[in-house]
């Protein structure tokens, strides 16, 4: 059946229409908005041309991108293109850009104005110029060719893009700022380290260990080594661990100063708290804040055979050291250390023996009770109430604290009136008998 005139016009008008709006639509997914015509743009004016811009970057081939990149590098670099133009131009680069907006990029990152775009683009170019872009951030850090923030965001985008060669670099090349090394830092601690990363840092350890070291070169250097160990494969794991051990020891040993070498010993002990490479520091070394760091450590680690060397330097300490270490092992109980404990507990420095008190009473056992009683006579009343303590915070799993407390009140003579309140202190609950 024909359809009548009007409807048969009608029809053909929405055909024609429809075929203009899929005409328009096509023609403006594959054509370039004019850039230019954005070159003027200021904060306040309507964002229309910029949405536009931004959907046809979505859909663009990789030839219409390029296309595109050259005509946005020409007009950032152009002195008529606005400020708040450029800051728009260059967020597309981070989008669209290669290697060839690279050295455009780190020429305007100079530009306080420009800089967050253009080190936002550089943090998120992911083509086959990644590299360029890693050495682009990299050369950004020197603190005579930007300002503090300017680097500081190099160093975050650096770490965004967890370039590993920010470890190398800034470990041998630049004294940073604190806040500069606070940014770099946090970078080397998310980045994680290749074998061929390792092995480039590794050629850099003979400079890096130097006596001119300094305290944030050392951090930042401590951080990216532990961090490539953490992240390595089991199988290489202790080859890396042997290799970076050897480097802590020689910078222990080549540098002078302080602060480095306890965080260097503090990283050694946190690599490997059994290690023994640190014992000849306890006999050679004079700075008591290295021999409290290597001991303490030490002291808690739980190995036997390091407790025992560590016994047999441990008497030669001064009381302060002493003191250190027994608190250390009150708060991180380790009944392996119970030797050094008993030795402090004969000391005849009042500070060293209340510190050796309160570890007993953290580390010991049943066989720790009749080493503490005497305690509990002493005229010392400080001395006293920490033997007091010590026995009422024992630790006792299976009852044979409070069966050995028993003993002793079964056995003393004359009593000991201190040991009942102890009992009942330990056992809240139960009922004693007169």
């Amino acid at each position: 059946m024909k359809l009548p005139h009007h409807l048969r016009l009608l029809a053909a008008f929405f055909i024609l229409h429809s075929a203009f709006y899929i005409s328009a639509s096509a023609q403006e997914t594959t054509a370039l908005p004019p850039l230019a015509a954005l070159s003027t743009y200021e904060y306040g004016d309507s964002l229309a041309p910029q949405l536009a811009c931004e959907k046809y970057f979505r859909t663009a081939t990789s030839a219409q991108r390029a296309a595109a990149e050259t005509k946005l590098i020409a007009l950032i670099i152009s002195m008529k293109t606005t400020t708040a133009a450029k800051r728009v131009f260059l967020t597309w680069l981070g989008w669209i850009g290669t290697g060839k907006s690279i050295p455009m990029l780190t020429n305007a990152a100079e530009n306080p104005d420009l800089a967050h775009a253009a080190i936002s683009a550089l943090a998120a170019i992911n083509t086959d110029e990644a590299d360029d872009a890693d050495d682009a951030l990299i050369s950004m850090l020197p603190e005579m060719l930007n300002a503090e923030a300017t680097r500081i965001e190099a160093a975050n985008a650096l770490g965004q893009r967890r370039a590993s060669n920010l470890v190398a670099a800034s470990a041998t090349d630049f004294n940073m700022p604190p806040q500069v090394l606070a940014a770099a830092l946090e970078a080397v601690s998310n980045i994680g380290i290749s074998d061929a990363d390792f092995e480039s840092l590794r050629e850099h350890l003979p400079e890096i260990t130097t006596p001119q070291l300094s305290l944030p070169q050392a951090r930042v250097t401590l951080a990216g080594i532990g961090n490539a160990l953490r992240r390595a494969p089991a199988e290489k794991a202790d080859t890396m661990r042997e290799t970076i051990s050897k480097f802590y020891g020689l910078i222990l040993t080549v540098n002078t100063d302080p602060a480095i070498r306890v965080e260097t010993a503090q990283a050694l002990i946190t690599l490997d708290p059994t290690n023994a490479a640190l014992i000849p520091f306890l006999s050679v070394d004079t700075d008591p804040r290295l021999l409290t760091t290597i001991a303490t450590g030490l002291a808690i680690s739980g190995d036997k055979a390091v407790v025992k060397l560590l016994t047999d330097h441990f008497a030669a300490f001064p009381a302060n050291i002493q003191s250190r270490v027994m608190r250390s092992l009150s708060t991180t109980p380790n009944a392996t250390a119970f030797p050094l404990i008993t030795m402090s507990l004969a000391s005849t420095d009042d500070t060293v023996r209340l510190a050796a008190l309160a570890a007993a009473g953290a580390c010991g056992n049943e066989e720790t009770v009749p080493l503490l009683i005497p305690f509990l006579a002493s005229e010392n009343k400080d001395i006293s109430t920490a033997a007091f303590a010590a026995l009422t915070q024992l630790p006792d799993c299976d009852g044979k604290v409070d069966a050995a407390l028993e003993q002793q009140i079964a056995n003393s003579a004359p009593p000991l009136p201190q040991l009942i309140p102890i009992l009942a202190k330990r056992r809240p609950n139960a009922h004693f008998q007169d």
